[in-house]
């Protein structure tokens, strides 16, 4: 989140999901926690505007729309690779050829619907990994290769790419930096 421009869409999204997490929370908490609840409701921005108190407010009511069983299977089957790809990341640090997860490039072998759900998640699959870059190709079976990342780390979001310092005002970051960098102002 912090690498994002203030008011970007994917700042503003994740903002808005941990308020709504902590605000849930501070609320289902408060029977147990007293004073700890009330000490993060006094925090949650807006919050003593509606209640001087978490314990003068009510539990957060059950959503309909947070029951997508679709959704949950799909990051369910996500976070099952997810896991082997952390395992391979594992050994791979155990063996020297990284130290951080930033550090790798991990290239997934998968048959063809499992790639194809891979590329579904576009860009941000390398993000829900926690490394550099994401490399997915046609195979019998699921496998994960790590190498070394491509490029040179990023100062300001420490992703290596091969894009650092392209651009003379910021010649320690990446593009996609940049392009935050000046949606500041």
């Amino acid at each position: 989140m912090y690498t994002y421009a203030p008011k970007s869409l994917a700042r503003r999204s994740a903002q808005t999901a941990l308020y709504q997490i902590v605000d849930h929370l501070a609320r289902l908490s408060a029977p147990l926690l007293a004073f700890t609840a009330d000490e993060i409701w006094e925090e949650i921005p807006g919050s003593l505007d509606r209640a001087e108190s978490v314990h003068l407010t009510e539990f957060p009511k059950d959503e309909p729309s947070w029951h997508a069983d679709q959704l949950l299977a799909r990051y369910e089957r996500l976070f099952e690779i997810r896991g082997a790809v952390m395992k391979a990341l594992e050994e791979a640090r155990n063996t020297g050829l990284i130290g951080a997860g930033l550090e790798a490039k991990i290239t997934i072998t998968a048959d063809s619907e499992t790639k194809t759900f891979l590329e579904s998640f576009g860009e941000d699959l390398r993000f829900i990994m926690i490394v550099s870059q994401v490399v997915l190709q046609e195979g019998d079976s699921l496998s994960f290769k790590v190498d070394e990342a491509d490029g040179e780390k990023c100062e300001r979001c420490w992703n290596y790419t091969t894009d650092v310092g392209k651009d003379p005002r910021y010649p320690g970051a990446c593009q996609r930096c940049v392009v935050n960098l000046d949606a500041r102002g």
